[in-house]
């Protein structure tokens, strides 16, 4: 009767050690939106819509747990438009989050963020921006992931603002 009152208690341990919980980033995780890359030297960003175009809102998996930032979309709009002050006059811009996702490697993490960028006119070929951020990972905590994420980010909006941005040098 012991033996078996143990082996359930094991049991359940056990399974209950396989049972995997999502990593979600909060914005707290991330940190607020990226500062103005443009803005000093005068450029200005054409109107923009974002849109999260992946079939799959996870960011991959990390030891066996999915990473979720369900706010990524909302964070990535924000960060881009404290990028740059807003062109109205200019064709509106529809950016597509393309990609992104962290990839796990024996002593460290690289995040990956591709963005599509297309304007009004239908004989405009799409342009991407990447942005990506590897290094370390010493805690495994959500911050230090969120800072990959950030960081990516940046990378990805400054090569925007380069590719996109009406900077008066015509």
């Amino acid at each position: 009767m012991r033996a078996q009152a143990f082996a359930a208690v094991a049991a359940a341990l056990v399974l209950g050690g396989c049972i995997t919980q999502d990593v979600q980033l909060t914005p707290r995780d991330v940190k607020p939106a990226l500062s103005r890359h443009g803005s000093a030297s005068g450029c200005r960003l054409p109107p923009f819509e974002l849109v999260d175009a992946r079939s799959h809102k996870g960011l991959g998996w990390i030891g066996g747990h999915e990473l979720l930032y369900p706010e990524l979309e909302s964070w990535l709009h924000a960060a881009i438009a404290a990028a740059s002050p807003s062109e109205p006059s200019a064709a509106p811009l529809r950016v597509e989050i393309s990609r992104a996702y962290i990839e796990s490697h024996p002593s460290g993490h690289s995040f990956q963020l591709v963005l599509r960028v297309q304007d009004g006119s239908t004989e405009s070929a799409p342009r991407v921006y990447r942005g990506s951020e590897s290094g370390v990972t010493w805690w495994g905590t959500n911050a230090e992931f969120g800072r990959y994420v950030k960081s990516a980010a940046s990378k990805a909006v400054t090569a925007l603002m380069r590719g996109e941005a009406d900077c008066g040098t015509d």
